[in-house]
């Protein structure tokens, strides 16, 4: 869309089986990346500045896989958050990130745990060259806002969780020009008690 909202063009992407679109974002001239999930494997599609397709890239796992979110790093890498239920001993999500090359080969994946449910939703570079990642964490009891600190190459530099006495959800994470990180999240903690932000 450009102006007021009229339409450029608009594309189908037909995989012939179930897909989701997690997000998009800017590859500068470039064109686009859409993160999302194929056939419950996650799903990586670049585009050029019209539409077209230039390659896409489905990451074979034996549960089901989903991309979320993803970032372009300073050296011009593609880092993806999601989550997946590959490896999981009790049925629960496990929070993945996975950085891919321009083609969308893989360069590195980790798969952070925890006691019950844990989801990432947004992911953000930060200025020192490590990464943020929000999500939510549930474990059967209590579901809480957790925010990660990581490392260029996905090592945890620090893990934090926020909440109340309700469900919190993190839902997106920016860094901000004193470096400080501001992160958005859904509360039924605070608030009126309906799904506040």
């Amino acid at each position: 869309l450009q102006g007021k909202a009229n339409l450029v063009w608009q594309k189908w992407l037909d995989a012939g089986v179930a897909s989701y679109g997690g997000s998009v974002f800017p590859l500068g001239a470039a064109g686009y990346l859409i993160a999302g999930s194929l056939n419950n494997k996650a799903w990586l599609v670049r585009i050029d500045s019209a539409g077209g397709v230039l390659w896409q890239k489905s990451y074979q796992g034996k549960t089901i896989t989903f991309a979320d979110n993803g970032v372009v790093t300073a050296d011009g890498g593609i880092v993806l958050a999601g989550s997946t239920y590959e490896f999981s001993e009790f049925n629960a999500r496990n929070a993945i990130v996975f950085k891919v090359d321009t083609t969308g080969g893989i360069l590195w994946q980790k798969r952070f745990v925890g006691q019950g449910d844990l989801s990432v939703r947004a992911i953000t570079a930060l200025a020192d060259g490590g990464l943020a990642v929000a999500g939510t964490r549930d474990d059967g009891n209590d579901t809480n806002v957790v925010l990660f600190k990581l490392s260029g190459s996905g090592a945890i530099v620090w893990e934090k969780e926020f909440g109340g006495t309700d469900w919190d959800l993190g839902d997106d994470v920016i860094e901000l020009p004193n470096q400080e990180l501001l992160v958005l999240a859904s509360t039924r903690s605070w608030g009126v008690g309906q799904n506040d932000l």
